[in-house]
């Protein structure tokens, strides 16, 4: 719906679809396959293999940017009672599983306890740390006198994409910052905003050109017509390509209608975040398991058993933390309200 003043979307009467929770599922499950992957590399010597490996790869970084465009698209606030309860979900979360790597292996480490106090600190899962900060930055990103003026956001999107996918994809430059997360909310807003109906309507197009591309890309690469260090480009959150395809997806997921509540398991995308990327940190997951299966189907076991265990982990962490954090929550709640 429209603002007939502004001419604009209005916030206050968009809702999320369920097509869009259905997409965040996705894209964490692409997320927990690059980190499960990236502990299994694949053999050279099987060529069809090797660039399948590559492919899948290249693309699950596609999911990382899915998840920072959504929240762009649809707007993150500042709300001290949210960044608490979040903060307080990662601290139980890292120390509900420090308590099993303690159980299980009898091991006990200092600086993981230090680790699970500071989760935003620590950077060991790197986009919470880059999401709060975000949180703390909102006011100022969502700034109403920029959304504004078209002509001056656009140049300020243009001149942080040149910045960041050029320059982070010619020189290799770390994609895991808030700079990037800041690129990327920022062009989630912008379409918002002032939507771009050829994308829209032709999403399908453009997300399946992208993905082709990066596919060709990756068989090349496979087949030694390019050297990994040049294919490590696009292995990166700053490969373009897959920022194309990740707007794609998101106006293709949005278009969809269905009566499926996906809001009922996205609400954990958050909590697998977590738990998966503290228990890869903490060496918990053993992943010499499973060698009589082939290759593909052994990650994608893995995958699916951590996606649905870091599920479970975030019922049994409410179900220890629960009472603590209503309480917690009540204490801000009241002095938020005061304010």
């Amino acid at each position: 719906m429209k603002d007939k003043s502004s001419g604009v979307l209005s916030m206050d009467v968009l809702e999320k679809k369920e097509g869009v929770e259905f997409l965040r599922i996705c894209m964490m499950l692409l997320i927990v396959f690059l980190h499960i992957s990236g502990r299994f590399p694949a053999d050279n010597s099987n060529t069809l293999t090797y660039s399948l490996y590559h492919f899948f790869r290249s693309f699950a970084f596609v999911g990382v940017s899915g998840f920072a465009f959504i929240s762009g698209y649809f707007g993150v606030k500042w709300k001290l009672s949210k960044f608490i309860r979040m903060e307080f979900v990662a601290i139980t979360m890292g120390l509900l599983l420090i308590c099993c790597k303690l159980a299980v292996f009898s091991e006990f480490c200092i600086r993981d306890l230090f680790c699970a106090l500071t989760p935003i600190m620590s950077g060991d899962c790197w986009y919470f740390s880059a999401y709060m900060i975000l949180m703390l930055l909102a006011p100022f990103l969502n700034n109403e006198s920029v959304f504004k003026n078209s002509r001056l956001l656009k140049v300020i999107v243009l001149l942080l994409s040149i910045i960041i996918y050029i320059g982070g994809f010619l020189y290799k430059h770390d994609g895991t910052t808030i700079v990037y997360l800041i690129m990327v909310y920022l062009l989630g807003r912008y379409f918002f905003f002032y939507p771009i109906e050829f994308v829209k309507k032709n999403a399908y197009l453009i997300g399946g050109g992208a993905m082709l591309i990066n596919g060709i890309i990756a068989l090349l690469s496979a087949y030694g017509y390019m050297s990994d260090n040049a294919f490590s480009r696009f292995c990166n959150n700053h490969n373009p390509l897959l920022i194309v395809a990740a707007i794609s997806l998101f106006f293709v997921a949005f278009k969809v209608k269905t009566t499926i509540h996906y809001s009922r398991l996205s609400k954990y995308m958050l909590s697998v975040y977590l738990a998966h990327g503290i228990a890869l940190h903490l060496n918990l997951i053993p992943l010499n398991g499973l060698q009589t299966f082939p290759f593909f189907a052994r990650i994608w076991t893995y995958v699916v058993v951590v996606f649905c265990a870091s599920i479970m982990c975030e019922i049994v962490r409410n179900k220890i933390f629960s009472f603590l954090e209503e309480n917690i929550m009540k204490i801000i709640c009241e002095r938020e309200n005061k304010y």
